[in-house]
């Protein structure tokens, strides 16, 4: 069976072919499922220079961007898989979108490419093809177990950590289509602390993955950043961060910085390749203050997942959305003692193949059972 998968819910533009076997088994189907090709198209650089993402702006650039990049993801699965276009469109079983949560029109432009896709092909391929909407974040928590090879027993109950620029969660889930939000963020998101406060220290949107690259795997709390949330609560904070940090990048008094000054390339390229040692003073305090967002921002959430191990003794661990490619949080989550079902790098941003496959086991495990 073959699935097409479409996600414009923020500033990617991306298409997935995705083939699968029918089953009543979520091991069966996540084990089975392959992804024949995947194809974004990334606004990064155009919304960069406004900061953030612009909503209009995006939506009217998934519309120019949808048909290149489905062509493109078509080529490469029907040469995978040896047929013509007209055949796999006589084939394909299942369109998948996102339908929520995300920005309203960039949302929308999916939607109606998918309605549109669906007619066509039921109209003009004697098809009955389905159409699935499938919910952004599940296919987050789906991207954890894509490509990861054959489970061998039952993941659930599960405890996962969801963490994106707009979403914190831990989830537990006591099978697919049954999660519950035990623990999320009371104000912001882990993505968008990384990312307000790179750009305090002098990083381009999104910065966030800058610091992230600039602090790698070392350790320290250098400008002494408190804790947040000490209480046994598996809720998290990270406004208090952001707002901490401001203050010293504010009134700080080391030569040569500036708040909210971009850096140059060749500054950020010294900060990533560098220790801090070797640094003139200036990138010597945004690196170690890269290194110290990363602590504090990484030991909560680890605490918070420790906590929620003690009450609810799950079978397995599950890590998920961009900031899931931070590597101090990755090793962190590797050494807590349970299978960890992680997304490859590639999966770890938005991408229409998690949503090919959450819409695959919404599609066989909910709908057709």
């Amino acid at each position: 069976m073959i699935c097409l998968a479409i996600e414009t819910s923020c500033d990617d533009t991306s298409v997935s072919i995705l083939e699968f076997e029918e089953s009543s088994s979520f091991e069966h189907i996540v084990s089975t499922t392959t992804v024949l090709s995947t194809i974004t198209s990334s606004q990064i650089t155009t919304h960069a220079k406004y900061g953030g993402v612009i909503p209009e702006l995006g939506a009217r650039l998934h519309t120019t961007n949808f048909q290149p990049v489905l062509s493109e993801a078509l080529k490469i699965a029907c040469e995978k898989i040896n047929i013509s276009q007209d055949n796999f469109w006589r084939q394909l079983d299942l369109i998948a979108v996102t339908n929520e949560p995300g920005l309203n029109s960039a949302l929308k432009v999916g939607i109606e490419q998918a309605k549109a896709l669906q007619y066509y092909i039921n109209h003009n391929y004697n098809n009955n093809v389905a159409m699935i909407k499938v919910n952004h974040l599940k296919g987050h928590i789906a991207s954890s177990f894509l490509e990861n090879g054959k489970i061998v027993e039952s993941p659930f109950p599960h405890l996962h950590l969801l963490v994106s620029g707009g979403n914190t969660q831990i989830l537990r889930l006591d099978s697919w289509h049954n999660s519950t939000i035990i623990g999320k963020t009371v104000d912001d998101a882990v993505g968008e602390c990384y990312d307000k406060t790179a750009r305090m220290l002098g990083f381009k949107y999104p910065g966030g993955v800058s610091l992230a690259r600039t602090a790698d795997l070392e350790r320290g709390n250098y400008i002494g950043l408190n804790k947040a949330m000490v209480k046994e609560s598996l809720n998290t904070s990270f406004s208090g961060l952001k707002t901490q940090v401001r203050y010293i990048t504010q009134s700080t008094q080391i030569e040569g910085f500036e708040y909210e000054r971009y850096l140059e390339q060749s500054e950020i390229e010294d900060l990533i390749n560098c220790n801090a040692d070797q640094l003139n003073p200036k990138l010597k305090f945004i690196k170690q203050a890269c290194i110290s967002i990363q602590e504090v921002c990484t030991e909560q959430l680890v605490r918070k997942i420790k906590n929620a191990i003690v009450s609810l003794e799950p079978k397995s661990l599950g890590l998920s959305g961009g900031v899931s490619a931070n590597l101090l949080l990755r090793q962190e989550f590797s050494t807590l003692g349970y299978s960890l079902h992680k997304p490859h790098l590639k999966y770890t941003g938005d991408n229409a193949a998690m949503i090919g496959l959450a819409g695959i086991l919404d599609y066989l495990l909910k709908i057709k059972n």
